[in-house]
């Protein structure tokens, strides 16, 4: 219980994936898939309850989607508080006037407002005559719950919301409602768009702010009525700890999703299944499941390349195969788009099983690769390479080299090909497969490459660096990588991509 005490570790209930907002931003707490929300009010009741009695876990945060789209959102705040919860509702406060009795059971409230102009922020979250409801109801919540506290949650955004006008206009409105302020900074640090917290400083020093602490993963700021926070997202400062996995498991927190999944990491596919112990109530099952959710915080970390591989991994998988777990869980997730790719699916399964060094290129019939399709964030367009030796266009992508994490070999071959330093998965999950053959070149017999493919996310904005491998590199559209590689695997890909847009 002490481990889970001192880190001010906590469950954070992802109620609902439904919002009446489409933020261009949202990363709606690392869930890409579909999730049916059926978890009762009872449930998220009964799952707290576990963490706090067995683990000494006294907070949580209730979050989505919007968590205020869900009719028995007050329920279910109601139950938890009975339950001891101090609770934290995230929200865009579209809909706190219809909830507005959730207050009762609420500690604090988090509440979106990235920008105090009318017309970027309906821009943002792209839903016309929302902006002044929203203020509105903050007003409102503020005159009905004086002791609850506000927070409002503010991604710096170059070119959005960067100047001093901004923060200034920010600071006016949370004076009014005495609300405190968070401001985020973008990650990874090195995109076009980020307002880095040392030039935010300086701009809130000039409004005649001064530094009064520093906690983990933020320091504070006050002008005598008004405390600002800056803070990066978690994955920015396991980075920079140093020990990013170490760091995610002694700090993180597990979200449950509305289907009753505990994820240990939004980039992820990784989920421990909670259903039965909710179904037959059996408090030391729960237990075991929430202790073995946070174990897995970090095991899979993408940015740390000294994964905790000694840490306890799912049962099963893990007791038969070792590190080639990671790998096999995400290829039973998915499924193919035709038959044919869920034919060289199963062959890359049954691949990892039968060798153990799968994953080293010394394996003379085959190993397993790990490849990147990059597109831009509206899913219009690819990058692509023109490949030396090959003198073809093709994704990013490369050999594990004994790396057993394929998202991390993608990441890194994509980074290493390209030099873009924005690149961040879209998800943790498999995009796409292909098994093909390699033809025999000096030495090295012809063998098959099992190519593990995930989709990550680029800004056309930033300069690309071509590498020795490739004679060049080019965004075009998608139909146009179609046409500049025919190949199945690529239509598969291209397909796929245009559908997420």
């Amino acid at each position: 219980m002490e481990k889970f005490k001192r880190g001010g570790k906590e469950m954070r209930m992802l109620v609902t994936q439904d919002c009446n907002y489409n933020c261009v931003m949202c990363h709606g707490e690392g869930l890409q898939e579909e999730k049916e929300a059926t978890l009762s009010p009872d449930d998220f009741a009964f799952i707290f309850r576990v963490g706090k009695e067995r683990l000494g876990m006294d907070t949580t945060t209730l979050t989505g989607g919007e968590p205020l789209f869900r009719k028995d959102i007050v329920e279910i705040a109601k139950n938890l508080h009975e339950e001891g919860a101090k609770i934290t509702l995230t929200t865009n406060g579209r809909l706190l006037t219809r909830r507005m009795e959730v207050g009762k059971y609420l500690d604090r409230i988090n509440v979106s407002v990235h920008t105090m102009n009318e017309e970027k922020y309906e821009d943002l979250v792209q839903v016309k005559n929302s902006f002044h409801s929203a203020m509105h109801n903050l007003r409102a919540f503020r005159q009905a719950y004086p002791e609850v506290s506000i927070v409002l949650n503010t991604t710096c955004i170059r070119g959005f919301n960067s100047e001093p006008d901004d923060f200034k206009s920010l600071v006016e409105f949370a004076k009014s409602i005495r609300a405190s302020i968070k401001l985020i900074e973008l990650f990874p640090p090195d995109r076009t768009d980020v307002v880095s917290l040392e030039e935010v400083t300086t701009i809130l020093t000039a409004l005649g702010f001064v530094p009064t602490e520093t906690e983990l993963r933020k320091r504070k700021l006050s002008d005598g009525q008004t405390t600002v926070s800056l803070t990066r997202i978690f994955c920015a400062e396991a980075v920079n700890s140093g020990d990013p996995a170490a760091f995610c498991n002694q700090q993180n927190d597990v979200f449950i999703s509305p289907d009753g999944f505990a994820k240990p990491c939004r980039s992820d596919s990784m989920e421990v299944d909670l259903n039965s112990a909710l179904r037959s109530r059996n408090e030391d099952e729960m237990e075991r499941l929430i202790k073995h959710a946070f174990a897995e915080t970090g095991r899979r970390c993408v940015y740390d390349r000294n994964n905790l591989s000694e840490m306890e991994a799912p049962e099963t998988l893990t007791e038969k195969y070792g590190e080639r777990a990671y790998v096999l869980e995400k290829l039973e997730a998915y499924r193919g788009v035709d038959a044919e790719e869920d034919v060289m699916r199963l062959d890359v399964v049954q691949f990892v099983k039968d060798h153990e060094n799968c994953f080293d290129r010394s394996l003379s019939t085959g190993h397993v690769t790990g490849s990147a399709l990059v597109v831009d964030p509206g899913f219009n367009q690819t990058l692509l390479t023109h490949h030396m030796k090959l003198d073809r266009w093709f994704q990013f992508g490369g050999h594990s080299d004994g790396d057993w994490n394929t998202l991390r070999v993608a990441m890194r071959e994509a980074l290493e090909e390209s030099g873009l330093k924005s690149l961040r998965p879209y998800s943790g999950n498999i995009f796409s497969i292909d098994v093909h053959p390699i033809p025999e070149r000096g030495d090295e017999p012809e063998h098959k490459h099992y190519d593990v493919r995930f989709l990550l996310i680029g800004d056309p904005r930033e300069p690309s660096t071509t590498s020795s491998e490739s004679k060049e590199l080019r965004w075009v559209n998608l139909d146009d990588a179609a046409r500049l590689n025919p190949s199945d695997a690529m239509r598969r890909m291209v397909e796929k991509a245009k559908r997420l847009k």
